[in-house]
């Protein structure tokens, strides 16, 4: 999209084209309605960051003020043809020019010029220098008369040294909390037994044993050579008791070739299948210690009917009663917990590839392969090799695989489940990659969910330390349950730093834009809870709001020169001594008096505008941090004259900050085509994604020689941060913000197609429904793109508002 200074004409512009809405008593007090709006839910309180409760009937976008730190409406500056399209739900406002009044009177003589070579002297036509001649005087007289005008100042509560500060106050109790005290009361007497936390001396990690076993039945036999050898005839199911440490062999197969329902074909089938493939396993290993003399089947040693009592007696549930639901539950999820427990004490692993009953084009073997079960049935089966058993041979066969050679048969995801193999055998990975690696593979594999959590339950069996399993939870919870006891991996921790590919990806797959993995990051925050709607308490953070309303006056230093200390001298005396001079003459000394006065004029006031070139020109040594946010594509020259008055280069493209940002080498006589300064005076712009206007930057953690700022966006429906993108920007940024708070973030927004409606007009069903936004940051300037609600946009469940 082609801006140029018409778009961003200020707010006089707008009035004169009309179409706004205007408020006298706050700033900005010319805006743009938004043509959509949030669905009205009812009720609901937030909490700002004095601990202030209000209740609010209407959702809206909110930022943070900085003064009183309340929650205030969001105002999005933009320019002129965004501010009136009809795909957002947050107000917007027109960019407005905050440069110095002084520099903006002596700009006046040059705003004539053409932009392409206003700042080039030595490229003025004889018109452009007769354009810059006529309107001299009137620049001249207009800056005397800045010593009477107010100007612009910065926002309240701003530190000229720091960044603006979020002053964020959403935290409420946690889900559940790294630290034992800090769970709500009934969350920590069921937590008292659980074996995840660290400090626990009570409870165990390990089931020893399985609950019900398929003890089999031998006869004695004689084969085709006259010798006598035991056959599998039967089984029978038996509860073992403590003392039962019967070898067994771990029998798997999918439920996509066997449709298992107790006195089906296929439940028949499977189990002499499984009898079948047992005896030709125990025949192959004749006089080995430990034969099994077991099987375990999920379908069939995993009852939640009955159960063992402590007395030894099978007792059965009825499932008609509250207590027996609560009971089944219980067994269903003791049976999750501990299926990794039942495969590492498995003498051996047979997989059961293939129904007779019900043929297949696919490859038995791969077929079974795309269950998430599969990947710990193999990693923590005992030895280097499994057995398969293909029935749909004739008469069936039983092969022994290497386990090194099944990745290449079974599953499609070779390259990274041999490395998991690899893993468990010789070539070990340290736990974060451990962890990566079996997400991704998981992800590649299908799962009949009893619980949104169940991939990570399946990831759990692999760790040494595995919280108890809660139905409630979601897959992120789940996940980060899972992570907040594994010692000091702090995986949660460098999650949230990652920039997905797409931001509506499942944050499963943690990718990242910048291409980096987990073990790249070494994160500057500690993850101390799990809270509601997939976030996560941090704490020991530094942060800093992002001014959306409007730019602000930004204070510089330079280099006092002898020449620049004169001209500054002369621009604030000359008006002292101008009304001498009429004072002199006033009194009758009229030769005196002219003297003065033309001094004053010719050489003071005549030159004051070339002497404001000079005085703010020149290189800049340190400047105030500030983060502006502007919705929309601005060139660099655009907003430098806005903030600064003129445009020196002051302002370049961010080479790394990015992955919009790409380094160009230079000719040898130019060797960087995008430069930086390393000093806080320089600035920065970053192209960067976003799908709405983030209130806010976290640092997360530190990359590359590189902070990771997390740019989040407000939900005042949960009181939570969202992450909406992520920078890099230099670690001396992060020396400028303020210490927050414990902190509420979450990954993505919750949100229903119903939550955004028509608002006040009706939309252009033609409008675009991609839009951008450019942060511009003093030591580090960010510019993103940002996708604005429309028809085509997938929206996201909101769950219930925490409790408080």
């Amino acid at each position: 999209m082609s801006i140029d200074s018409r778009d961003v004409g200020g707010w006089w512009s707008a009035f004169v084209k009309g179409g706004f809405n205007w408020r006298w008593l706050d700033s900005p007090r010319l805006f743009y309605r938004p043509k959509l709006r949030y669905s009205t839910q009812g009720k609901y309180i937030t909490f700002d960051g004095m601990g202030r409760e209000k209740l609010h009937d209407e959702l809206f976008d909110a930022t943070i003020d900085p003064e009183t730190a309340e929650y205030v409406e969001l105002y999005v500056q933009a320019p002129a043809n965004l501010c009136v399209l009809p795909n957002a739900t947050w107000k917007r406002t027109v960019i407005r020019n905050v440069a110095p009044l002084f520099v903006r009177f002596a700009n006046i003589p040059f705003s004539y010029v053409p932009e392409d070579r206003r700042y080039n002297f030595s490229s003025y036509t004889p018109e452009d220098w007769a354009a810059v001649a006529f309107m001299w005087i009137p620049s001249m007289l207009l800056l005397q008369l800045t010593m009477l005008i107010l100007d612009y100042d910065q926002p309240a509560g701003k530190n000229s040294l720091m960044y603006v500060p979020l002053l964020y106050g959403g935290y409420r109790y946690p889900r559940l909390a790294r630290h034992y005290s800090e769970n709500r009361r009934e969350l920590a007497v069921r937590r008292e037994y659980d074996p995840s936390w660290a400090s626990s001396t009570i409870g165990t990690y390990r089931t020893f044993r399985p609950r019900r076993l398929c003890h089999l039945i031998f006869e004695q036999q004689v084969d085709e050579e006259g010798n006598c050898q035991e056959a599998v005839v039967g089984y029978n199911l038996r509860f073992l008791a403590p003392d039962d440490n019967t070898p067994y062999v771990f029998v798997a197969y999918t439920t996509a070739q066997f449709n298992i329902h107790e006195g089906t074909n296929d439940y028949e089938m499977l189990m002499a299948l499984a009898l079948t493939a047992t005896g030709e396993y125990i025949k192959s290993i004749q006089g080995a210690h430990h034969a099994p003399r077991a099987i375990w089947m999920a379908h069939s040693c995993t009852p939640i009917d009955k159960y063992l009592a402590d007395d030894g007696t099978e007792c059965w549930i009825d499932a008609n009663t509250p207590q027996g639901r609560i009971l089944q539950e219980k067994l269903m999820n003791d049976d999750t917990y501990s299926i990794s427990d039942v495969l590492r004490g498995a003498e051996r692993v047979i997989i059961i590839a293939g129904n007779p009953l019900r043929p297949s084009s696919k490859d038995p073997l791969k077929e079974w392969g795309e269950r998430v079960w599969t990947l710990p049935e193999i990693l923590l089966a005992k030895g280097d090799s499994v057995s398969v058993y293909y029935s749909l041979h004739d008469g069936g066969k039983i092969e022994s695989v290497s386990k090194s050679m099944l990745p290449t048969l079974a599953w499609e995801d070779s390259a990274q489940s041999r490395q998991l193999i690899d893993h468990f055998t010789n070539l070990h990975l340290s736990r974060l990659e451990l962890m990566k690696i079996t997400v991704e593979c998981l992800m590649s594999r299908n799962l009949k969910s009893l619980y949104a959590g169940d991939r990570t339950y399946a990831l759990m069996g692999l760790l040494r330390i595995r919280p108890p399993i809660d139905t409630t939870d979601t897959s992120f919870q789940a996940f980060a349950r899972l992570s907040l006891p594994q010692d000091n991996d702090r995986l949660m921790e460098r999650l949230i730093c990652l920039l997905p590919n797409d931001l509506s990806e499942n944050w499963e797959l943690m990718t990242d834009q910048y291409r980096c993995s987990l073990w790249d990051i070494e994160p500057d925050t500690q993850v101390c809870g799990v809270g509601e709607n997939d976030s996560v308490i941090i704490s020991g953070a530094k942060g800093a709001l992002i001014q959306w309303d409007m730019f602000s006056p930004v204070e510089t230093i330079q280099r006092q020169t002898m020449k620049r200390m004169v001209f500054l001298l002369i621009v604030i005396y000359s008006p002292f001594l101008f009304y001498t001079a009429i004072g002199l003459i006033s009194a009758g000394n009229k030769t005196a008096g002219g003297i003065l006065l033309a001094i004053t004029l010719i050489f003071f006031m005549l030159p004051s505008p070339y002497y404001i070139w000079k005085i703010n020109g020149g290189k800049i040594h340190a400047s105030e941090p500030c983060f502006f946010g502007v919705e929309g594509y601005l060139p660099i020259k655009i907003i430098e004259e806005r903030i600064f008055g003129m445009c020196l280069n002051r302002l370049q493209w961010s080479p790394y900050g990015s992955p919009l940002s790409r380094h160009i080498e230079g000719t040898p006589t130019n060797e960087r085509h995008i430069q930086y300064s390393d000093s806080a005076s320089g600035s920065q712009l970053l192209p960067k994604q976003a799908e709405r206007p983030p209130i806010g930057l976290i640092i997360g953690g530190s990359e590359g020689g590189m902070k990771r700022a997390i740019a989040c966006s407000l939900d005042l429906a949960t009181g939570a941060l969202y992450r909406e993108t992520v920078f890099r920007i230099p670690t001396r940024c992060a020396d400028r913000m303020d210490a927050l708070g414990r902190v509420r973030l979450g990954l993505r927004r919750p949100f229903l197609e119903s939550d955004v409606t028509l608002g006040y007009e009706k939309p252009n069903p033609h409008a675009p429904s991609r839009g951008r936004f450019e942060f511009n940051m003093h030591g580090q300037n960010v510019h993103s793109e940002h996708s604005t609600y429309g028809s085509n946009q997938q929206l996201h469940p909101r769950p219930p508002s925490p409790p408080r």
